[in-house]
């Protein structure tokens, strides 16, 4: 993967989809970036929504409670019935009467179970829902972690900005001296032509750069969750080189194992799927446990059977409780789901060792990169300077006459270019560090670590 990148390139794609703020005028905030990186991750939509999935799997849990808690059904009902009288058992007072009228028949119903021992299915399931929860919870430092990438991308982008309007800035202002200096003197028209055509062009581009900037700042409002109206800007001016001491690649690849939010939520998967898959197959054991009915009848319309031998179900009142078992015998759904959860825990265990091996791959690139770009910064500095002294040194000449316009505008080129790709390698060299903060799951840039920006 290529860390260089075009001049704007990244903030392009990050801030295109902004609206530009129409609060331009408001006070200026000055934030620096580790208030942002404190703040920005959790009033970020992303984390907010990333974060609901924690709240699901605590709802898995209070299931699995709720599952395991005494179940009761319950029939309540009241319809009506002929009216009738007469005794089933003692046939003298079998008389029936009044059999065309209709009354009340309240029928009421109540059985269930208590279950007592369910072989550790319901402590397997509540491990299971404890692992999702902690799946959940790596998941949403997955994007808290990338939201903070995101977030650095664009600060490090607005600085990047700063300093590229304040250089066009100013080679605005020198060529049009020169312009002045050549109507004084004995030049040719199109050597004028040309000077005035680069300054329309540096113009042109400092109105680019500024709309840029100006995207990217409402970018960083609404990644790091500030209002809208708030007018926020960096509490740094300009995009600078701060060196940083890495440390060995074997210490990065250690805190990638013990950090990295994706391998945490590839263990926690895996774990939280094979208890799931024991749990399954547990549910065809029978249930130990306190079994009991209760069955209710009332009606006015028959009378009231006494004796023990008679069955009455229009009037009755009785209550059973004893211990007994509760088998539901469904092996092939049960077997089945056991066995698609054991798949997919396979799976996760590919993918783990897959990721175990990219990942450390991934920290190896990162920190490569990041040493590359130290080299580069030096280099560029030099050109850097440089083109610097030849541009003063060709002004002058401008200025007096010595120097024809082309070399000006030459010159010019050559300064934009050695000056831009410094900026550049700064600005891949802080987010150099930005990634490899996020290949390895913890924040390592020195500079954030040690010191408020």
């Amino acid at each position: 993967m290529k860390a260089n990148l075009s001049m704007f390139s990244k903030i392009i794609i990050l801030t295109s989809i902004f609206i530009n703020s129409a609060f331009a005028d408001a006070p200026i905030i000055r934030v620096s970036l580790k208030e942002i990186l404190d703040r920005g991750p959790h009033l970020n939509d992303d984390v907010k929504n990333e974060s609901l999935n924690i709240a699901r799997f605590v709802k898995d849990e209070q299931r699995v409670r709720a599952e395991f808690k005494p179940k009761i059904d319950i029939t309540l009902g009241v319809g009506p019935i002929n009216k009738a009288y007469g005794d089933a058992v003692a046939s003298t007072n079998s008389d029936i009467s009044e059999i065309g009228n209709w009354r009340a028949l309240v029928v009421a119903s109540l059985k269930g179970i208590y279950p007592l021992y369910t072989w550790g299915r319901e402590g397997d399931l509540l491990r299971a829902a404890k692992h999702g929860q902690n799946y959940a919870s790596a998941k949403l430092e997955g994007t808290v972690n990338s939201t903070r990438l995101k977030l650095k991308e664009i600060y490090y982008g607005v600085l990047l900005t700063n300093n590229l309007i304040e250089f066009v800035s100013e080679g605005i202002n020198e060529v049009e001296l020169i312009i002045e200096k050549v109507k004084k003197k004995k030049f040719k028209k199109s050597d004028l032509y040309r000077l005035n055509i680069f300054l329309n062009q540096l113009k042109s581009k400092q109105i680019e750069i500024k709309n840029k900037r100006s995207l990217a700042l409402d970018g960083l409002k609404l990644y790091a969750g500030y209002d809208k109206s708030l007018n926020i800007h960096p509490k740094e001016e300009w995009l600078e080189h701060e060196k940083r001491k890495i440390k060995s690649l074997d210490y990065y690849q250690d805190l990638l194992v013990e950090n990295k939010p994706e391998l945490k939520q590839l263990e926690e998967g895996i774990e939280a799927k094979r208890l799931l898959a024991i749990g399954e197959r547990k549910s065809n054991y029978p249930n130990l446990g306190i079994l009991f009915k209760y069955e209710y009848s009332y009606t006015d319309a028959r009378q009231a059977q006494q004796s023990v031998f008679a069955y009455d179900p229009y009037n009755e009142n009785s209550l059973i409780v004893g211990v007994g078992i509760k088998w539901d015998l469904n092996f092939g759904i049960s077997k089945a789901k056991s066995q698609k959860i054991n798949i997919e825990s396979e799976q996760l265990k590919y993918k783990q060792k897959y990721a175990k091996h990219g990942f450390a791959i991934k920290v190896q690139e990162k920190w490569r990169i990041v040493k590359e770009f130290k080299i580069k910064i030096k280099n560029s500095k030099k050109a850097n300077r440089l083109g610097k002294k030849l541009l003063s040194r060709t002004i002058i000449g401008g200025g007096i006459g010595l120097i024809k316009a082309k070399e000006v505008v030459e010159a010019y080129e050559i300064r934009a270019y050695t000056y831009k790709d410094h900026l550049e390698n700064i600005y891949n060299y802080n987010l150099a560090w930005a990634e490899l903060s996020l290949s390895v799951g913890t924040e390592v840039d020195p500079i954030l670590l040690t010191k408020k920006l």
